[in-house]
């Protein structure tokens, strides 16, 4: 479902992030999904903006991906 709202600059920063992450490890969006228990298509969602990111979600691709939760939410090395 498609939002009525436009999406928020913070949910859109957080979506980048997921994408560039993702990205660096050369991982396809489908064994990306896979390896953190969400669909390629929640995936899609969550690295385009279309869906807000799950603290759960962002929680387990932070622990996959080791990444820190911090710089995921808002962009700040450790």
């Amino acid at each position: 479902m498609a939002r009525k709202t436009p999406v928020p600059e913070e949910e859109t920063a957080v979506a980048k992030r997921l994408a560039l992450a993702r990205e660096a490890t050369r991982l396809t969006r489908t064994a990306a999904a896979n390896k953190i228990g969400v669909s390629v298509d929640q995936l899609f969602n969550y690295e385009s903006g279309r869906a807000p990111l799950p603290w759960t979600v962002g929680e387990e691709f932070c622990r996959q991906f080791s990444v820190s939760q911090r710089w995921l939410a808002f962009g700040i090395l450790p």
